[in-house]
């Protein structure tokens, strides 16, 4: 990208994986931050949608550390997890230095009741097999909204910590 300097150019690059349909779409005019912002909110970008599952697993992971002030509590490890027999997977681990744990399923699409369903099924697999741990969060991130009223009522009542792309991203300064 012109005008980036190296360090905007590799993160602009990893995020968008290097697709030169998807860093065309880039405007080399705007901040590094302002255009991942746009071009992920935009739902318009050709094939984008196939590619950002597993990049919007990383930015709700990086987001852990970038934005703490969002967070019940200061993770000092973040990463994934995978159950022993594989079937199932948490996007999002977080663990505090207090014991608290932080579990997330993230999507780039909308979030749902059946979603959230799931993420309680399997904070408690993963809950399970940890020592120590004094409370567990649950949190949803989702790259397009919710499409569930069920969702909405979770988050308004402190059950489940509900993300959008416009918490992931420091504010512009």
């Amino acid at each position: 990208m012109p005008g980036y300097g190296a360090t905007d150019r590799l993160r602009t690059y990893g995020i968008f994986g290097g697709v030169p349909g998807h860093l065309a779409l880039l405007d080399p005019s705007e901040p590094p931050a302002t255009n991942v912002r746009r071009r992920l909110l935009e739902p318009t970008a050709p094939g984008l949608d196939d590619y950002m599952g597993p990049v919007f697993e990383e930015i709700c992971r990086a987001a852990m550390h970038a934005r703490p002030e969002l967070l019940p509590c200061e993770p000092f490890r973040t990463g994934s997890w995978w159950s022993a027999d594989a079937r199932d997977q948490v996007d999002v681990v977080a663990l505090s230095g207090q014991g608290e744990l932080l579990v997330g399923e993230c999507k780039w699409g909308s979030v749902g009741a059946r979603d959230l369903g799931a993420l309680r099924r399997r904070a408690s697999l993963f809950a399970a097999e940890l020592d120590g741990i004094s409370r567990v969060h649950c949190a949803l991130f989702s790259g397009r909204g919710v499409s569930d009223e069920s969702v909405r009522k979770a988050a308004e009542s402190g059950e489940v910590l509900l993300f959008g792309p416009e918490d992931l991203f420091p504010p512009a300064a």
